[in-house]
């Protein structure tokens, strides 16, 4: 799902990408040798995700981060926490379990940047079913001469996805504060936040 509203407060170039990335690599070294093709701004805004990292066939990496983040409407840090969430997922961490939430949450403040993120989400009404779930191993950019899809594809692949993951999950994340709590959990038990998410 697109959206190309100009209430968005979309500022082309409002955060350097490269600059982002580069700070990234500088306080996680791990993440510097990945194979990465590039990482840039997605040429419209997407509804369903902040960001997104693609697999080729040849087990490089391209990541796309979603344009309603250049903006004055979020911090310049959680830009760079969205991209070392997809740079986790270059590393090969490409479900969002408890072993991807155990590396995601190093990142400093994050419980402070999900809500950060969360809220921004809510206000421009980010599908967020979407967004916490699909997995992205193996979809890649649309090329010519290749029979690979790119984000507008996703949307169709990933019902399929969704359904065999939700078959999986049982447990589930409190969006104010990360607290992990069990599937069926109506209030977190941390912050008493409501976790009965759609």
């Amino acid at each position: 799902m697109i959206d190309d509203r100009e209430d968005y407060k979309v500022v082309e170039g409002y955060y350097d990408i490269d600059e982002l990335y580069s700070e990234v690599i500088e306080e996680y070294p791990k993440l510097r040798n990945l194979n990465l093709n590039g990482i840039s701004w997605s040429k419209k805004i997407y509804k369903s995700w902040f960001g997104i990292c693609y697999k080729f066939p040849d087990d490089s990496h391209s990541i796309f981060i979603n344009p309603l983040l250049s903006s004055p409407n979020i911090s310049r840090e959680a830009v760079k926490y969205i991209i070392y969430h997809e740079l986790l997922h270059a590393y090969g961490l490409w479900d969002h379990d408890e072993e991807f939430r155990d590396e995601e949450w190093k990142y400093p403040n994050s419980a402070n940047l999900d809500g950060e993120l969360d809220e921004l989400g809510l206000n421009f009404g980010i599908d967020f079913k979407s967004l916490k779930g699909f997995r992205l191993e193996n979809i890649t950019l649309g090329m010519p001469g290749a029979s690979i899809k790119g984000p507008e594809a996703i949307e169709e692949g990933k019902q399929e996805d969704d359904k065999n993951r939700e078959e999986k999950i049982k447990y589930k994340f409190c969006r104010n504060c990360g607290n992990k709590l069990p599937v069926e959990s109506r209030f977190c038990d941390k912050c008493g936040s409501n976790v009965e998410y759609n």
